[in-house]
């Protein structure tokens, strides 16, 4: 017999449409984010600009003034005089107007102006040291002054602007943020949403797969689950060259005990019985309820002797302690037929099952609470394997 776990084995937690929504939720809030940043970042360098533009603003006001002061001492004052404060005030406004074509980004406008007062300041320096040019310097200053005022009312225009950038870029940076974590509060909900979808689904998965699997009474591998395992320890032990022994085991006169005693206590006694010849098992033999009180073992690596050393201490452990129910003192035995084969192939499953109930039979018609071992026997009752 062969039965199917690929079924259940391959069923998956449902829900993976939410990983997708997850997927997305977690780009957009990327996306996001990474606007965030940019948006910050430009809005770092706008407040930048409008801290230079006013600081700018304040030295081209200063420098106006210089100017306008200087104008005014020309008419009582000669130019030796004027020398030293009137090239300091045209080097502080070249320093701001190299500063402001570097670091101001101006625009068109801007840019001609500054060209402009770059040449006026050049020819302003260059009639300091003259004494005979006081119309001349005159005129100079008078034009200095009107595109040092252009450049202070373009300052100051692009200042308001930027502010108001400044302003609705930082607007949208708060609503970045707060959709931002909306988002992502949605993402974790999602995600702890699927997690314990997961979880539960898996719960259930396990319990599926246990009740497909398991007797219900006693843990132990049902039918249908124990001969995909003997199938596969038939294949083991064939490639690796080793024996294998199947053993049937049937508790004497169960049906006594269910009269005598009730079926609550006859469970009772099947189930604690099939814990104790747990016990006595290696963690890698196989045991499974065949059926009614019916047991089968699967021993790979055990040939006929070491079979009948494990069917003594199953025997034993069965017989030499009562089963406890309740006030109950109940004492029960085993039959046991053994089947070995030396040299297992694949397809020798069924005969040996079909081979240890044989024993078992004769170990019943034998008086009971008895061990019968062999070799596994053909479908005619011969011997299948000469060397067992």
């Amino acid at each position: 017999m062969e039965y199917e776990f690929s079924r259940i084995e391959k069923l998956e937690p449902e829900g993976g449409h939410t990983w997708p929504i997850i997927t997305v939720g977690g780009i957009v809030f990327l996306a996001f984010a990474v606007s965030c940043i940019y948006l910050i970042q430009s809005s770092m360098q706008l407040q930048r600009r409008i801290e230079l533009q006013a600081g700018w603003t304040i030295e081209l006001e200063d420098a106006q003034s210089r100017l306008s002061e200087s104008g005014q001492r020309s008419a009582i004052t000669d130019s030796r005089q004027r020398l030293h404060f009137d090239k300091e005030t045209v080097g502080k406004i070249l320093q701001v107007r190299h500063q402001i074509m570097k670091e101001g980004n101006p625009r068109d406008v801007m840019i001609g102006r500054l060209e402009r007062t770059h040449q006026a300041a050049f020819q302003l320096n260059a009639l300091l040291s003259e004494t005979d040019t006081v119309g001349s310097l005159v005129d100079l200053r008078s034009d200095l002054d009107i595109e040092i005022q252009g450049i202070i009312n373009d300052l100051r225009r692009t200042s308001a602007a930027d502010a108001l950038d400044l302003g609705g870029k930082w607007h949208l940076v708060n609503g970045l943020a707060a959709l931002s974590i909306i988002l992502a509060g949605l993402a974790l909900f999602l995600v702890r949403t699927a997690v314990l979808r997961g979880r539960k689904l898996q719960i259930a998965l396990d319990w599926v797969k246990r009740i497909a699997t398991r007797d219900e009474l006693t843990g132990l591998w049902n039918r249908r689950a124990i001969f995909p395992i003997l199938n596969r320890e038939l294949a083991r032990c064939a490639r690796k060259k080793l024996a294998i022994s199947v053993m049937m085991v049937d508790f004497d006169h169960f049906k006594k005990i269910n009269d005598k005693h009730g079926h609550k206590a006859g469970d009772a006694v099947l189930r604690e019985g099939a814990q104790r010849m747990l016990n006595v098992l290696r963690p890698y033999d196989s045991i499974g309820r065949y059926g009614g009180e019916e047991i089968i073992i699967l021993l790979p690596g055990c040939d006929l002797d070491e079979a009948r050393i494990v069917g003594e201490r199953l025997t034993e452990v069965i017989r030499n302690a009562p089963f406890v129910v309740e006030t109950k003192r109940i004492h029960a035995t085993v039959s046991i037929g053994s089947a070995t084969k030396k040299h297992p192939t694949e397809d020798h499953g069924d005969r040996m099952v079909v081979s240890a109930d044989q024993y078992l039979y004769e170990a019943k018609t034998g008086g009971r609470d008895r061990l019968v071992t062999g070799p596994s026997l053909s479908y005619n009752g011969e011997v299948s394997d000469p060397g067992s």
